[in-house]
């Protein structure tokens, strides 16, 4: 399954809204790194909804195939 790396991005923005994500900031950095295309920076209000958050775009990427 080909995912472009937009779509990938906004799936993890999407799953990190569902888990409560704080002040989410989605970056587009193409052309600018050679490492990355899209950044996403969000926040909870504490490490267990953090981890909640992270487990949250795992799972979401796991359902659609993606690694």
């Amino acid at each position: 399954m080909v995912t472009d790396s937009k779509t990938k991005s906004l799936l993890c923005l999407k799953a990190a809204l569902e888990k409560k994500a704080l002040d989410p900031v989605l970056l587009e950095l193409k052309g600018t790194t050679s490492f990355t295309d899209y950044f996403l920076l969000c926040s909870g209000k504490s490490d267990r909804q953090v981890q909640a958050i992270a487990q949250g775009i795992e799972e979401a990427l796991k359902k659609k195939g993606i690694r």
